[in-house]
């Protein structure tokens, strides 16, 4: 009887919603789940100990723990959602959609579970954000899956409930990421697309939200430094961007998105030796994740260092796999490695293999067009095929040696 009664006891705690988790610190930050959008502490505590585990790469604790709290709160759609992230997370990481069905099956519950919370009317500001959340995820899965039209309309639809958010929510500061991005990143987009309307430049008021959501977000911090980074790379500030970047890699050493993106900071800063050093690293500790010899092919390419190392690393990385829009522009970048040493049959094969599969590829036609000329040139007899300068050098030091 008395053991009967401990279990009885024991199983209590564990499915009351918010004791169980609230009692314990996975992430080891002890959260106090202290939100202005009316859930409660117990619910958002857990929550912010499961994005946390996310961020520090713990991806089977996060998938535990995003699971018990689908039995803890059986009225939320965190659980569901939170490991929809937790796979997103893996897969983006690693470039390929090994895990999209249990993605899926995911995706399913949580938007049954959200709409019957929406039926019940409680918390409304919250599950907003949690679909907002929901609909740029899946924006971003809808791009990697070439479908651009369908992302873009998610994307809009995210940023409609951010809004609503950040009128009815003014102190959750975790919304400002969303806005932040679409002010600083619409001005890039309208500036260098001719034929959108104008926009404006809201570069400084974008960068200003991104960081009101890094220091003040409850659930985004870590995401808008991410996309800080990103906007500062392209603003042209790489050193603010390293700092930015080498600040979330303090606290969440392990992230390989934080270092995919530090290693773009230094080649954009042309500290070459710096990014080299930290892509080998990542690739000895996650030798998975073989993005990352894309962006050692890219330093050694931007670098004009050594373009034989920078062949061999994009080749490696088209035998992972690639797809889309990621094989296309690695085919396009071993064609202009073609061009660069003059093997204009080469790198008119490349080009046109990377347009197969991106016909509208603007910048890979252009490149085509131009090896095509060149190697009608040197058919015709109108352009003698200069040797590489190594080439050249070696050829003096050998007359030097004879001469002697």
């Amino acid at each position: 009887m008395t053991h009967r009664i401990l279990l009885s006891f024991i199983a209590f705690v564990l499915l009351l919603p918010g004791l169980a988790l609230a009692s314990e610190s996975p992430s080891g930050k002890s959260f106090d789940g202290k939100n202005p959008l009316g859930v409660s502490r117990g619910e958002f505590a857990a929550t912010q100990e499961g994005m946390d585990l996310i961020y520090q790469r713990r991806y089977e604790d996060a998938l535990h723990h995003f699971e018990r709290m689908g039995f803890e709160f059986p009225a939320s759609p965190v659980g569901p959602i939170g490991r929809a992230l937790v796979y997103q997370s893996e897969m983006f990481e690693e470039y390929n959609f090994n895990r999209e069905r249990a993605y899926a099956t995911e995706i399913e519950e949580f938007e049954s579970r959200l709409r019957a919370a929406e039926r019940r009317g409680r918390t409304p500001e919250w599950l907003a954000f949690l679909k907002g959340v929901y609909l740029g995820v899946d924006a971003m899965y809808d791009i990697r899956k070439g479908s651009y039209v369908k992302a873009f309309d998610k994307a809009w639809d995210a940023l409609e409930e951010m809004k609503r958010i950040a009128r009815r929510a003014p102190e959750f500061k975790d919304v400002q990421l969303a806005l932040g991005v679409y002010n600083y990143w619409r001005t890039v987009i309208t500036e260098s697309v001719p034929f959108l309307p104008r926009f404006g430049n809201h570069r400084d008021k974008g960068l200003r939200q991104m960081r009101e959501a890094r220091e003040e977000g409850l659930l985004a911090a870590t995401p808008a430094s991410f996309a800080l980074t990103f906007s500062l790379i392209e603003k042209g500030e790489h050193e603010a961007a390293i700092s930015e970047a080498k600040r979330t890699g303090a606290e969440y050493p392990g992230s390989i998105l934080n270092s995919l993106i530090l290693a773009q900071a230094y080649r954009k800063a042309e500290r070459y030796d710096e990014a080299l050093t930290l892509l080998k690293g990542l690739l000895a500790t996650h030798p998975k994740v073989q993005r990352t010899w894309f962006h050692i092919g890219e330093v050694h390419y931007k670098s004009r260092k050594n373009n034989v190392a920078a062949r061999a690393a994009y080749e490696r990385y088209l035998e992972s796999g690639p797809t889309g829009g990621y094989k296309a522009y690695t085919l396009y970048r071993l064609g202009q490695l073609d061009s660069r040493a003059r093997n204009y049959e080469g790198a008119i094969a490349r080009y046109e293999a990377a347009l197969v599969i991106e016909p509208k590829f603007k910048r890979a036609q252009k490149r085509l067009d131009d090896a095509k000329r060149s190697l009608a040139k040197v058919e015709s007899g109108g352009s003698k095929k200069r040797k590489p300068k190594r080439a050249i050098k070696a050829r003096e030091r050998s007359r030097e040696k004879e001469s002697k």
